[in-house]
């Protein structure tokens, strides 16, 4: 049998001599890892191209983060706007010669579908430090999440009828006065929570209430914020810009809540294949988390420290995961369906 050299042995006999052995614990591991990792980033030629949807300052702010981290790794953030969009480029470049994407942040339902055509790279995420809920497919890592919630104007909602929770959704008064996104996200998602019949209840007694619906949940908040509709159901993040300015809006977080989570991946043919590691890693850590709910507004439920997790704290978070997609897309049909019948879209 081989034996490593004298020295060798008598350096780590040395090391746990010192109490040393700490180097075998998961957080050593996890940074000696990344800090591999690093290095070998750092000897790509070209920056990891990261196609994501936030604009271009947002994400500025994310890779200046990062690179006061790892000064020598490069990242390059391309806007797409959508999760169709992106999914589509990676499906067209992998086709064709020229420039293609390292990192990939999309909705589930868009990784799954990238997977499938193996597009995307297989990386032992654990070995990085990531928990099992993080990565829980060796091709994609949850880095954030969209929290749904109760979003209303207190200048235009009687004191008694501020909402505590789903039911007051479906108070008589909101008659034609609510509205919420024209895709049933959320209300697809409460299938997971409450079982299919029950949601289904629900969801078509919010149709009953002729709610407006939204292409986006900014346009959403801004229309509470202007006095236009009383109250909704939106997005945490997208309702953040408004209360910044000044308007009189509160939010209301549900329990259970709907999520819906941003799922970043490498692919597999990536040009710069460790700097796109390490980087996806960076997003999952607590300072990455941070660093990317600072300038997106969006903030994992998964790592203690954000504002999210915090906000979510003893609610009971649902989400249909990449591996249920198929099942998701089949309520998401349904119950868009639902609302369409009742709702009207806004113009």
């Amino acid at each position: 049998m081989n034996r490593p050299p004298h020295d060798t042995l008598v350096g780590r006999r040395a090391l746990l001599g010192a109490g040393a052995a700490l180097a075998a614990t998961p957080a050593l591991a996890q940074n000696a890892a990344m800090e591999e990792l690093a290095r070998a980033a750092a000897r790509e030629s070209g920056p990891a191209v990261w196609y994501e949807s936030s604009p271009q300052e947002q994400t500025d702010r994310v890779i200046a983060a990062f690179n006061r981290r790892y000064p020598n790794v490069r990242v390059q953030h391309v806007r797409l706007v959508g999760g169709v969009d992106i999914a589509a480029r990676m499906v067209q470049e992998a086709r064709t010669p020229g420039q293609s994407a390292d990192i990939a942040s999309v909705s589930a339902d868009q990784i799954w579908n990238l997977n499938g055509r193996n597009l995307l790279a297989q990386v032992d995420w654990q070995r990085l430090g990531l928990t099992r809920e993080q990565a829980p497919a060796p091709f994609t890592v949850n880095i954030a999440a969209a929290a749904y919630v109760i979003v209303y104007n207190r200048n235009l909602v009687p004191a008694d009828a501020v909402p505590r929770g789903w039911d007051d959704l479906l108070d008589p008064r909101w008659q034609g006065r609510t509205g919420t996104w024209l895709i049933s996200h959320p209300f697809a998602q409460l299938t997971k929570a409450w079982g299919e019949p029950r949601a289904v209840e629900f969801t078509e007694r919010y149709a009953r209430l002729n709610p407006m619906l939204f292409r986006s949940t900014f346009t959403l908040a801004q229309q509470i914020a202007a006095g236009e509709l009383p109250i909704g159901l939106g997005l945490w993040h997208a309702t953040q810009p408004v209360i910044a300015r000044g308007a009189p809006v509160e939010i209301v977080t549900l329990d259970p809540t709907p999520t819906t989570s941003i799922w970043t991946s490498v692919a597999r043919l990536a040009p710069s294949p460790n700097t796109a590691r390490l980087f996806v890693a960076w997003l999952a850590t607590a300072e990455g988390a941070r660093a990317y709910e600072d300038a997106t507004q969006r903030g994992s439920a998964l790592i203690q420290g954000t504002r999210t997790a915090e906000m979510l704290r003893g609610k009971t978070v649902v989400e249909y995961g990449p591996e249920e997609t198929d099942q998701f897309r089949r309520w998401l049909t349904r119950f868009n369906d639902v609302l369409k019948a009742g709702g009207r879209e806004a113009g």
